[in-house]
């Protein structure tokens, strides 16, 4: 996977998803890049077409829908990237065999 980029307001410093031309919290219209590396899963299913997606928080803050590995859940921590055809994705962090669950 290539990495997922986000834009940050160089006015504020709010990150944003996807990229905007001005930026809602303080009008900005300056943005640098960041890498969303990584987030927690908040919501998890399963589209019409049987594909399975994600709603991600993502460690920079912006909330990011992606297709997921399956079997993911709420609260698991997730690696983020872009997949070859171009779709944000995500897949379990974490070493394998060790899972990747948050535990409450």
């Amino acid at each position: 996977m290539t990495p997922l980029q986000a834009w940050s307001c160089t006015g504020c410093g709010r990150v944003h998803f996807p990229e905007r031309l001005g930026c809602p919290a303080c009008g900005g219209a300056e943005f640098t890049p960041v890498v969303l590396a990584g987030g927690a899963v908040t919501e998890a299913t399963t589209a019409r077409d049987g594909t399975p997606v994600a709603t991600v928080r993502t460690d920079a803050g912006p909330l990011v829908v992606v297709r997921a590995a399956g079997g993911l859940l709420p609260g698991d921590r997730v690696a983020l990237g872009r997949a070859a055809d171009g779709a944000a994705s995500a897949v379990a962090a974490g070493e394998p065999g060790q899972g990747s669950r948050r535990r409450t």
